[in-house]
């Protein structure tokens, strides 16, 4: 076992347990930063994470009324 990972469906499970195998091609790399992903999926959601717009900002305290 690899992690404490769990699923209900066997297909996701078994598609999890893919992501720890080393021998996995990586075909999609970020254009920002250049991290190897298997899947494209998960390379589009890793480039957001460059976005500005993404990075989440402290929140501020409501005015007092």
């Amino acid at each position: 076992m690899f992690c404490s990972h769990t699923s209900n469906r066997a297909n996701n499970m078994k598609e999890h347990v893919r992501t720890h195998d080393p021998l996995r091609p990586k075909n999609y790399s970020c254009p920002v930063c250049d991290k190897k992903f298997a899947r494209k999926h998960d390379m589009k959601r890793h480039t957001k994470s460059h976005s500005r717009s993404n990075v989440r900002q402290p929140r501020r305290k409501a005015a007092a009324v």
